[in-house]
């Protein structure tokens, strides 16, 4: 039954809604936090923006205490207050960074409720790592201290500390919790929150993390070498057999996690010989594998070592040897020899 609206309930509501103070959005609404920040903040633009819910972009320049000398671009967006879910989550970048990315992933959040923050990392990228070095007033070209240290760590702790102080003083209370979401760059720009700041977040999503860069790349171009010998020999593994090793790896690893489901939980429990895809004497590729093939994963799981048996680098875990049926990634990228023709 369709309960009737009392003429006086009507009244009070059109009157609130149009009496309701705009939500603020104003360079001046920041401007006292910005000047009484120890870090060198500086306001570029305050805009209020109906998608999403609605929310107040904020963005700006952060110098640091420690030189001054710091270009470190921040942007915030901040829900409105009713849809504000009491957290900030600070969103990490990829590659070299130099602008702000993933807005997908931060509008996501916003749409959760969440408080978001992006940097920039403190650099302009206009071309190839430009930035790492800088020249001086004689011709003198040198590293650029700065900027690689905003980039390494700086940047995302100064945008995270600002970034939650300035939410404070937007919805007059502290954030209850604060996080941070990264993969790859981001991944990395996790671990050395947690090791150098371990106060800034009270959670961490730090997904394929690029550490020890050195050791990665011997490690990429030790997995190239191997690849290398496979293709010399005419044997490298076709899609069918990536796939087949795939078949394997699931069937033997899949329930580790009590759910079947396709998806092992955490392949580090994984362990499955190859050896059993051998080919006998009534066998051949691409049904199964040859005797190099076999020893060629062995060694890709185990990974790179030194001649003396120091880990260099971990090897590829169990899990992602699809072919190209499963669309991009798995081992196909770089075992079947076929990088200048393989179809889209």
């Amino acid at each position: 039954m369709k309960l009737p609206i009392h003429p006086t309930w009507l009244f009070l509501s059109m009157t609130l809604a149009v009496c309701a103070p705009a939500v603020p959005c104003e360079l001046t609404d920041f401007q006292s936090l910005a000047e009484e920040s120890p870090h060198g903040v500086t306001l570029a633009s305050a805009e209020r923006v109906d998608d999403a819910g609605g929310y107040c972009l904020l963005e700006g320049v952060i110098a640091n205490a420690d030189d001054g000398e710091s270009r470190i671009r921040f942007r915030f967006r901040f829900p409105d207050a009713a849809a504000w879910n009491g957290r900030f989550l600070m969103g990490g970048n990829g590659g070299s960074a130099g602008r702000f990315q993933r807005d997908h992933l931060s509008l996501l959040a916003l749409e959760l409720g969440y408080a978001t923050g992006q940097t920039d990392t403190g650099h302009v990228q206009s071309s190839s790592e430009d930035w790492v070095v800088k020249e001086l007033a004689d011709g003198t070209v040198v590293p650029n201290h700065v900027a690689i240290e905003d980039f390494g760590h700086r940047s995302v702790h100064l945008t995270t500390v600002v970034g939650k102080q300035f939410a404070e003083g937007y919805y007059a209370r502290a954030p209850d919790h604060s996080y941070f979401r990264g993969c790859s760059t981001g991944g990395r720009q996790g671990l050395m929150a947690m090791q150098r700041y371990p106060g800034d977040f009270d959670g961490i999503i730090a997904g394929a993390p690029v550490f020890s860069p050195a050791r990665m790349i011997v490690a990429g171009l030790w997995t190239t070498q191997q690849v290398a010998r496979l293709i010399a020999e005419d044997q490298p593994l076709a899609g069918e057999q990536l796939d087949l090793l795939q078949d394997a790896v699931l069937d033997a690893c899949d329930a580790i996690d009590g759910v079947e489901d396709q998806i092992i939980d955490d392949p580090r429990q994984c362990r499955v010989d190859p050896g059993i895809l051998q080919c006998s004497e009534s066998e051949s590729p691409p049904q199964c594998l040859t005797d190099s093939q076999v020893e060629f994963v062995r060694t890709i799981y185990d990974g790179p070592v030194t001649t003396s048996g120091e880990r260099i680098y971990p090897g590829l875990l169990h899990g992602g040897e699809y072919g190209r049926g499963m669309g991009v990634g798995g081992w196909a990228r770089f075992t079947a020899g076929e990088c200048a023709t393989q179809e889209e």
